[in-house]
């Protein structure tokens, strides 16, 4: 299995974890919250996952 199939699968598997995946973790406030002119989105509404998802602890911790 390719690295990028194995990427796809966990994906698929585990859209609950994205967050602890996320280059910019640091920087979110966790999901959608109320901000003075209305709604915050995280990041990830407007990017593909992929993207977003730092691929290399990713793929260390699928290995392990």
């Amino acid at each position: 299995m390719y690295e990028n199939e194995k990427i796809q699968k966990w994906i698929e598997e585990h859209e609950n974890d994205y967050c602890e995946y996320c280059k910019y973790n640091d920087e979110c406030g966790g999901g959608v919250r109320g901000g003075p002119n209305g709604l915050m989105y995280p990041l990830c509404v407007d990017k593909d996952i992929e993207d977003l998802l730092d691929i290399d602890l990713l793929l260390e911790d699928i290995e392990s």
